[in-house]
């Protein structure tokens, strides 16, 4: 009477164990889709701006796949670059652009070869000379349908060592009983 007593706690304690086991995992896990953040940095630079005409110079870089551009920042702002103002276009591999630095809520990218374009005009001639560079960065986010992979293994990972520690324990309960039969 007293074996039943301590394989009913055993198997109780094992399931326990394996409930919190796979709450962790899950509440652990994040929710939805996981996010793909492509973060590409382009640098321009600019050589021989004359005063009141306009010089544009372009970049490209490949978006693997449909994205958001989240955000927009200026990384580095050289020379005569740190204090004159820049306009900026982005466009996408179906045509579409946008200012990222006049964005509200995002704006969808599709996949495919993404062109950037700073236009920069000095007012004036420059006492620290006409050239100077820039470092941009461009933030998308994306789902990320990829199964098994990454955040979202952690749940799958979880309910495994659930089921494999409740396996364990009916194996050992199961021995158990046989050896006492026996």
């Amino acid at each position: 009477m007293n074996r039943s007593r301590g394989l009913a706690a055993s198997a109780i304690g094992a399931f326990v164990v394996a409930a919190v086991a796979l709450g962790a995992g899950l509440a652990l896990a994040p929710v939805g889709a996981a996010r793909a953040a492509p973060a590409p940095l382009f640098t321009l630079e600019f050589t021989g701006l004359t005063p009141g005409v306009p010089q544009t110079e372009s970049s490209t870089f490949q978006l693997d796949r449909a994205a958001t551009l989240a955000s927009f920042a200026w990384l580095e702002q050289t020379g005569v670059m740190a204090s004159i103002a820049l306009e900026i276009e982005v466009c996408d591999s179906t045509g579409s652009c946008v200012d990222p630095t006049a964005l509200g809520a995002g704006f969808p990218f599709a996949a495919g070869t993404v062109s950037v374009a700073v236009t920069a005009e000095l007012a004036q001639a420059a006492g620290n000379g006409e050239t100077g560079s820039i470092v941009g960065q461009l933030t998308f986010v994306a789902d990320d349908e990829l199964a098994f992979t990454g955040a979202n293994a952690a749940p799958w990972a979880a309910t495994a060592l659930a089921a494999l520690a409740a396996g364990a324990l009916l194996l050992a309960l199961l021995r158990r009983r046989e050896d006492s039969s026996g």
